[in-house]
């Protein structure tokens, strides 16, 4: 267990003009992107000339700074990381935030210097994920957004390494890292930096057409302290996509409450940038509330309805405590239709109305109106940003010091005929700027009759924070060499199927198989029939919290796991299992492949977004053939048409496409895709891999023959297109 230390806020920036809104609210660290493999491809993101920019504002302000590569990588692009490691080892960086596990010794090895920071992406929800990541000697990890404050607490109190939790802004509705729908449907998928937002859009329940899969964001405003005691070290606030308004606001509201002020301007403000509803998340537990089915764009902060439109006023009833002020940005809502403008003078007020005196004739009665922008931050945005030195100067034995930190720089100066040199320096040095820093002159005791040239004092500061930028953008560290991994190919003699069920019908129709995975919720609820088989595999739950794993003891050991996540990995090695790995684990390269095998000896099954032209397959390699994948795992509650089965509900997308979810014994809910991953037999010839599963999960018993005869007899399907899924050819 880690001692207490001081919460820290940490904030997003997605280009420069962000960062600059950071740096303004005071964030205590800071986190970014570049220009490639971020998860967000779209933020603007940095290059390394402006990441050098940014390192010397928060080495020189005592500040963190994170660079994200957090998406999954192929092999192919294994080089290019090393390279763009190897471009940015001599800029300052606190930590790295990863997804991918092929980066862990990459980064220990030949980038040693750099700490690793897991990213949500890793999906760590559960004290074995967090010994998984202090066995690789992480130093901090970004815990799961679904998790509780008592959740949190327990996980940080018995973890080695810093908690991260997420504060504030947008929460994606699976499991972050678990999100398959996006790249299934459109190729733009989240674990690569190219989320197409797909729950942003509005799917068919019944007769409606509804935001089903849509979250209000996150405000966990009021848990700041309960965080604090959790013994978290920091709140992150999500957010690189969205304006510098949103970042200076957000970010000096948290900073704010993580010292103990409640400042309700700041609140107003964070509304005021981004606002498409917002709950508490899951820091209470499940949150029934969390999905908003009306609305999935932001408006802004709701100020009130039109009463009535008159010559010279219009009346607006009060619905907040903030009064608009000039320059704050006003939206009218009419029919689903926005209008708006830049007010130019204040709004006025009484206890149940806001008035409006300009812009008449755009007002309606029953108009909404919202305010979408604070001129009052806008304000505070054009503000530059500066490094402050502290300074000491003194004169002394015919010369003036000028006393840093650690230099010092010694002028002689002249006896000057008439006084007033003090004063003209102090003017100079206080309006003196240069390459962004500016000094902070604590202690200015020198002569008033003596003089020096200005500009010769001017040139010595110059040349000395010319000095200390190029120390710290030049750290002169070199890289140790890449280890190369090597997969020496081996063509199976004849494929291997591994059939996944989950009733007896599928289990006794492929019952001879070498290997057979069983579905977890099958196995709990027929333990005592199924511990009579041979050779079965349970697929475990892609998360699992801690307070589940009396589940997993219920798992008789003569059978093995095929493990969805890095804690269950922990949890069964230490108990002598056979473990598989399932695609929920995102192995893409060879390399995460090979730091999965220091832990297991079992197959590994690869990511169902590989590109399967760009990998090496081996005697353990698994390939995903055929089943309806789960695209989403969520703890949001989801409403939709009811099926055949008590727990099964349905909605339909704008193409007419059915997707199935479905809620397991963990109270998750589990989306299928609208149609199954089917790689034909005659496909998977061109590959050496030696276990292929075939997911018989969800089928009619008629599906299910059909499927099986196909891959074992070669029986043609003639009433199933192809369809790969997110894998690449």
């Amino acid at each position: 267990m880690l001692e207490s230390c001081i919460m820290e806020i940490l904030a997003p920036c997605g280009n420069y003009e962000k960062f600059k809104a950071a740096f303004l609210a005071d964030a205590d660290a800071f986190y970014l992107g570049l220009e490639r493999y971020s998860a967000r491809t779209n933020a603007g993101n940095f290059t390394v000339d402006e990441l050098k920019q940014v390192a010397l504002f928060s080495k020189f302000t005592n500040k963190k700074l994170f660079i994200t590569i957090n998406t999954l990588l192929s092999d192919s692009q294994i080089s290019d990381i090393y390279s763009l490691l190897s471009n940015i080892y001599n800029i300052e960086i606190t930590g790295i935030i990863i997804q991918d596990l092929a980066l862990i010794d990459m980064v220990k090895k030949s980038f040693p210097k750099f700490n690793l920071i897991s990213s949500t992406q890793m999906s760590i929800h559960n004290i074995g994920g967090v010994r998984f990541l202090e066995n690789e000697g992480f130093y901090q990890t970004v815990l799961a957004r679904e998790l509780s404050i008592d959740e949190i607490k327990k996980i940080s109190e018995e973890s080695k390494i810093f908690t991260e939790v997420f504060i504030h802004g947008a929460l994606c509705v699976s499991y972050s890292g678990q999100c398959l729908f996006s790249g299934m449907i459109g190729s733009r998928s989240g674990n690569h930096g190219s989320c197409a937002q797909v729950c942003r859009k509005k799917f068919r329940d019944g007769g409606k057409s509804l935001f089903l899969l849509s979250p209000k964001d996150l405000d966990g405003s009021n848990y700041v302290e309960r965080l604090r005691k959790s013994r978290v070290k920091t709140l992150k606030i999500e957010g690189r996509m969205r304006s510098p308004e949103y970042v200076y606001s957000t970010t000096k509201y948290y900073k704010s409450l993580a010292k103990g002020v409640v400042d309700n301007d700041l609140y107003f403000a964070s509304k005021i940038s981004f606002d498409r509803g917002s709950e508490s998340g899951y820091f209470e537990g499940k949150n029934l509330n969390l999905i908003n089915r009306e609305n999935s764009s932001n408006k802004g902060l709701y100020i009130g309805v039109v009463k009535s439109v008159k010559n010279d006023v219009v009346p607006v009833s009060k619905s907040t405590q903030y009064t608009p002020k000039k320059g704050d940005g006003l939206t009218i809502e009419r029919k689903g239709k926005r209008y708006g403008f830049e007010l130019k003078s204040n709004a006025k007020s009484d206890n149940r109305s806001f008035y409006f005196s300009e812009n008449i004739n755009q007002f309606k009665i029953g108009d909404k109106v919202y305010i979408n922008s604070s001129g009052e931050i806008k304000k505070e945005l054009q503000n530059d940003i500066f490094i402050y030195l502290d300074l000491n100067i003194l004169s002394k034995d015919r010369s003036v010091l000028f006393l840093f930190d650690n230099h010092s720089i010694s002028m002689e100066y002249e006896i000057a005929k008439k006084g007033g040199f003090s004063s003209l320096l102090r003017k100079k040095l206080n309006n003196f700027t240069h390459k962004s820093f500016k000094l902070s002159i604590n202690r200015f005791d020198i002569d008033d009759n003596i003089f020096l040239p200005i500009s010769k004092i001017k040139q010595a500061l110059s040349n000395y924070i010319d000095s200390i930028i190029s120390s710290a953008q030049n750290l002169s560290r070199l890289p140790l060499p890449m280890e190369i991994v090597d997969i020496e190919d081996s063509k199976p003699s004849k494929p291997n199927f591994i059939f996944t069920v989950d009733n007896f019908e599928a289990l006794n129709l492929v019952k001879d198989s070498h290997k057979i995975y069983i579905d977890f919720q099958f196995y709990i609820n027929n333990r005592s029939k199924l511990d009579s088989y041979n050779n079965l595999y349970i697929i475990l739950p892609n998360m699992i919290k801690d307070k589940y794993y009396n589940l997993l003891e219920k798992i008789d050991k003569k059978h093995g796991v095929v493990v969805s996540n890095l804690g269950e990995i922990i949890y069964f090695k230490e108990r002598g299992f056979n473990i598989d790995t399932w695609y929920s684990l995102n192995i893409k390269n060879r390399y995460s492949r090979a730091k999965l095998e220091e832990y297991i000896d079992g197959d590994i099954i690869h990511s169902l977004e590989t590109d399967l032209n760009d990998i090496s397959f081996d005697k353990k390699s698994s390939l995903y053939i055929f089943g309806y994948p789960h695209v989403m795992t969520t703890e949001a509650s989801i409403q939709g048409e009811g099926g055949s089965e008590s727990n099964k509900t349905v909605f339909t997308d704008q193409e007419g496409s059915n997707y199935r979810v479905f809620e397991n014994n963990l109270s998750q809910n589990i989306i299928l895709f609208s149609k199954p991953v089917y790689l034909p037999i005659e496909k998977i010839k061109n590959y050496s891999i030696s276990n292929y599963i075939v997911d018989l999960r969800y089928l009619s018993n008629k599906g299910m023959k059909t499927i099986v005869f196909h891959y074992l007899k070669g029986e043609k399907l003639d009433s199933i297109t192809p369809f790969k899924g997110g894998y690449k050819f």
